[in-house]
C-alpha cells in the first residue's frame, strides 16, 4: 500500500511525489560521523543515548519544511539574514550555531540540504508537512499549560517550541469543553477504550481557569482534581502526545490534515508501563494506517516486539489481523480487524545508530529484518534493546 508523498509547493519537484522508501544522509554534524537513515511507511530509530537520533529527525523536518520554518522564525522576530549558522542556532538551539563545518553534508534523497542555501530561501506561511512530537513534551507543558514560542529559551529546539503552539491550538479550539484525550470523533472508540484502561482508568482531562486567569489541565478522577504535577510521570508525558495527535487528526469527515504528510514522535514510551506503550503504539499505528508516514525514536524493546510480530503475522497463512488485535489488546470488532489488516500491509524500516569505536563518531546500520538469529549482534540484539535479556538467558543456560 504505497503512501503518498508530500505535495507542498515548498518542496523541490523531486520531493513532490516521494518513493515509498527515502534516505537521509548526515555527515559530520554534532556526534554524527556518517549516518544513512532509511524512511518508509513506519520508521524506527534505535541506539544508545546521545547518538544523534533527534538531530537526524530534526534534519528531516528542516529539509522538508524550511520555507514554513523561516516564516515562523520571522513571525517571532528572529533574524538570520541569509546566514546558515544563525538559522541552525534558531532551529537546533544556540549551541549548534557552528556545528555545520566544511566537511559536513546533508542529503535527502538526491538533494543536498545546505544551511546557507536554506537561509537564503523564501519564507512561506502555510501548513508544515512534518508534525514533530519531541521528547521534550513534558517540559513544554511544565506549568500545566503549553508554553508559547517566545517563552522558551534560546537553547530550546524549534520543534519543541512549535509543538507547544500546536497543543495550544487544540486546547483553544475546545474552548470551555472538557478536554478528553484522545478526543472523541478523532480516534476509534476501541482505541480510546484501550488507552483509558491502560493509562487513565476512567479519569478525564479538563481545562480549568486558575485564580490569575491562566488555564491549567487537570486530571479528574472521582472527587480528585489533580494538577499536572500530581499526575504520574507517564501521564505527564502521554497527555501532550495525545493532544498533539488530536491536532494531526482533525475531526469530522476529514481523516488527515491538509498538507501534513509525516508524524514524528520521539520516545513515545517515556514513563509508561509496557501495557501503556502498546496502547499508545496502537494509536500511532492508526495514524500510519490513515496515510501518514510515521517516524519513531525509541529505547523500548516493546516497540520492536510489535513491529517484529507484525512482520511475522503478515506472512501467517491465516488469522493475522485477529492476532494483531490480540497483541495490541484491542477488541477484534469488524472495524478493528480492518484496521489491523491495513497495518499489516505497512512497510517498516529500523535504523540503528551507534558509536564507531574506531572514530568515536556515530554511524548508522539498517537492521530492518530484526532477525534474532542473525550473526550480526546489532541486528540480533535489536540495536541493544534485548541485549541484556539475551545475555541473561545465555548465563542461565550454563547451568543447564
Amino acid at each position: 500500500m504505497p503512501l503518498p508523498g508530500p505535495q507542498s509547493d515548498s518542496l523541490p519537484p523531486r520531493f513532490k511525489v516521494m518513493p515509498r522508501r527515502l534516505t537521509l544522509e548526515v555527515k559530520n554534524f554534532g556526534p554524527i560521523g556518517r549516518a544513512r537513515v532509511v524512511f518508509s511507511d513506519i520508521t524506527v530509530l534505535v541506539g544508545p543515548h546521545a547518538t544523534g537520533k533527534s538531530l537526524i529527525l530534526q534534519w528531516l523536518k528542516l529539509a522538508l519544511d524550511s520555507p514554513r520554518i523561516l516564516s515562523r522564525l520571522q513571525e517571532h522576530g528572529l533574524e538570520w539574514r541569509g546566514k546558515g549558522a544563525l538559522l541552525l542556532a534558531h532551529y537546533f538551539g544556540e549551541d549548534y550555531q557552528y556545528s555545520f563545518g566544511p566537511t559536513s553534508a546533508v542529503r535527502l534523497g538526491t538533494a543536498d540540504i545546505v544551511p546557507n542555501r536554506l537561509a537564503r530561501g523564501r519564507a512561506r506561511s502555510g501548513e508544515h508537512s512534518v508534525f514533530y512530537i519531541p521528547a521534550h513534551r513534558a517540559l513544554v507543558m511544565k506549568t500545566g499549560w503549553p508554553l508559547v514560542f517566545r517563552e522558551h529559551t534560546a537553547d530550546t529546539p524549534f520543534v519543541a517550541r512549535e509543538f507547544g503552539g500546536r497543543v495550544l491550538d487544540v486546547l483553544s479550539a475546545r474552548g470551555e469543553d472538557p478536554v478528553l484525550v484522545p478526543a472523541p470523533r478523532r480516534f476509534p472508540q476501541e482505541l480510546r477504550d484501550r488507552l483509558d484502561a491502560a493509562l487513565f482508568h476512567g479519569g478525564r482531562i479538563v481545562a480549568e481557569a486558575e485564580k490569575l486567569g491562566r488555564k491549567q489541565l487537570r486530571l479528574v478522577h472521582g472527587r480528585a482534581r489533580l494538577s499536572a504535577m500530581e499526575w504520574t510521570t507517564g501521564q505527564r508525558e502521554v497527555v501532550p502526545l495525545l493532544l498533539g495527535l488530536s491536532w494531526a487528526l482533525p475531526g469530522g469527515k476529514h481523516s488527515l490534515r491538509p498538507g501534513l504528510q509525516w508524524i514524528v514522535a520521539e520516545e513515545p514510551e517515556l514513563g509508561l508501563h509496557p501495557d501503556g506503550i502498546v496502547a499508545v503504539l496502537a494509536l500511532l499505528l492508526e495514524t500510519a494506517r490513515r496515510g501518514y508516514r510515521l517516524v519513531l525514536s525509541t529505547h523500548s524493546s516493546t516497540v520492536l516486539d510489535v513491529l517484529w510480530t507484525m512482520r511475522r503475522l503478515r506472512e501467517a497463512p491465516r488469522g493475522g489481523p485477529s492476532r494483531l488485535c490480540r497483541l495490541l489488546g484491542i477488541e477484534d470488532t469488524k472495524r478493528m480487524l480492518a484496521f489491523a489488516a491495513q497495518c499489516l500491509e505497512l512497510d517498516a524500516a529500523v535504523n540503528f545508530l551507534d558509536f564507531d569505536p574506531g572514530t568515536g563518531k556515530v554511524r548508522s546500520r539498517d537492521i530492518s529484518s530484526l532477525d534474532p538469529a542473525s550473526p550480526d549482534a546489532a541486528e540480533s540484539d535489536w540495536g541493544g534493546l534485548i541485549k541484556y535479556a539475551s545475555r541473561a538467558a545465555e548465563l542461565l543456560s550454563e547451568d543447564a
